[in-house]
């Protein structure tokens, strides 16, 4: 696989965890530049250790998790979707908090399932994933730390209004995992 189809590859793997940056930076209004690279950093972890992992596990078990871990990304993220779309409608006080790490691990975990299914389906044709995982990582940090700022931004030229959107855009994610679309 050349350096360009990788680097298709990767953009493509972060589009989620960027589309979740955005999100949360919406939530937090005034994001502190800690959780912008905390929730970075998870994101681009999981996005470099999915790959690998689904390249590591055999045929039979991942056609049995594949729909488990599929359910459970939709699961997380239409709840957290549907939690935003009300709490966009609360003082921002009462809004949840995305800088809590267990909401980050959840999330991270949700956005990197399609990197999970690319690692496995490059270990099927033979192709190395090692290139694809740190791409994916190194790309999803730097898109994932620009998105905070960007949902910031428009939180707060927009409103309310882009919590709600940002729910749904959340829960729309957690659909097309479910589906199984890429």
């Amino acid at each position: 696989m050349n350096f360009v189809t990788s680097m298709l590859m990767a953009f493509a793997l972060s589009m989620d965890a960027f589309a979740v940056s955005i999100s949360s930076g919406i939530l937090l209004q005034k994001p502190k530049v800690w959780f912008a690279l905390e929730l970075s950093l998870f994101f681009g972890v999981f996005q470099s250790l999915m790959p690998l992992a689904g390249h590591v596990i055999g045929d039979s078990v991942a056609m049995l998790t594949s729909k488990a871990s599929r359910w459970l990304a939709f699961l997380v993220l239409a709840l957290i979707g549907l939690k935003m779309i009300y709490e966009s409608t609360l003082p921002s006080e009462k809004r949840m908090d995305p800088s809590k790490i267990g909401i980050i691990i959840s999330l991270a975990f949700a956005t990197s399932i399609d990197a999970f299914s690319a690692g496995f389906s490059l270990s099927l044709v033979g192709l190395p994933v090692m290139l694809i995982a740190v791409m994916a990582g190194t790309v999803t940090f730097a898109m994932s730390f620009s998105g905070v700022y960007i949902g910031s931004l428009a939180e707060r030229s927009y409103g309310k209004n882009m919590g709600i959107l940002g729910g749904i855009i959340l829960i729309a994610i957690g659909i097309k995992i479910l589906s199984g679309s890429s």
